[in-house]
């Protein structure tokens, strides 16, 4: 049977972390908004698993180049033995700007990332 993946972006909920950002993708979206404490503000439906893992990456590529990754609470130190927060989270200083954050390329980013990468670069290069 095949999984349906879901990637999402969601900011934390616990306080003193509203601005804190974690993008990942998951079969079950409700479950993992409950287990790592967040909202999740954007989420996107993957072909696959290979996809889900690519549409991830980028949006950690765009967070990476802009922002800082974020120490939040019940982190893999905190809680050894059943961590249910990782480390990929980042802080998004620039969240409740009206302007164009970075963060929100991510968006796009994952919406226009292909299912077949290598099928995309060909079809690129056939158009060339």
């Amino acid at each position: 049977m095949k999984k349906d993946y879901t990637v999402y972006a969601g900011f934390s909920r616990l306080k003193g972390e509203e601005l804190c950002l974690t993008v990942g993708f998951t079969t079950d979206a409700h479950y993992r908004e409950y287990s790592k404490i967040m909202e999740i503000t954007y989420s996107i439906p993957a072909a696959n698993y290979y996809h889900a893992r690519r549409m991830e990456r980028a949006a950690h590529r765009i967070l990476d180049t802009h922002y800082e990754k974020a120490i939040i609470r019940f982190n893999p130190d905190e809680m050894q033995r059943s961590p249910n927060r990782t480390w990929e989270w980042w802080y998004i200083w620039d969240r409740r700007s009206i302007g164009n954050a970075p963060y929100r390329a991510i968006y796009s980013t994952m919406r226009n990332c292909p299912v077949n990468a290598k099928l995309a670069i060909k079809k690129r290069q056939k158009s060339a």
